[in-house]
């Protein structure tokens, strides 16, 4: 779910037709960077979409973040990742940026722009969330 759309009321209903999990599309906890991307979303509608699953009783969430984004560089990914687990959601997803033919970001982003991170620290990204999520005790089991 998009974060800037999920409220209290919608939560509940779909707890109360059993539905018992939640996906929240962060993708980054960085203003600037959601803005750059295009997404609708805030920061802070992200901590209100968790509360709103929390608040009406639906404990099994999960959230995904990317890595790669244009002018992401290792500490505003891994500052972005830390926050992720401060939330604590049962199960997170953390993306490579894939940039398909025919979309905005193929426009605007070119492999090999100087606007987005370099495959070294692409990698690194990787490295730095396997690492740091294995530490908070998630389990890897696949890679995408």
């Amino acid at each position: 779910m998009d974060p800037g759309t999920f409220e209290l009321a919608k939560a509940r209903e779909f707890q109360s037709i059993g539905i018992n999990r939640a996906s929240v599309g962060a993708q980054t906890f960085n203003p600037e960077l959601l803005k750059l991307c295009g997404r609708a979303h805030s920061v802070n509608e992200i901590y209100q979409a968790v509360e709103n699953i929390r608040s009406a009783g639906i404990q099994n969430f999960s959230m995904d973040l990317i890595g790669g984004l244009p002018t992401q560089d290792l500490e505003t990914f891994q500052n972005s990742l830390e926050e992720l687990i401060l939330l604590k959601p049962s199960h997170l997803s953390v993306y490579d940026l894939i940039i398909e033919d025919g979309t905005k970001f193929a426009r605007d982003y070119r492999p090999g722009s100087s606007q987005l991170p370099s495959e070294e620290d692409a990698a690194e990204m990787y490295n730095i969330a396997s690492r740091r999520l294995q530490e908070a005790n998630y389990v890897h089991y696949e890679t995408s």
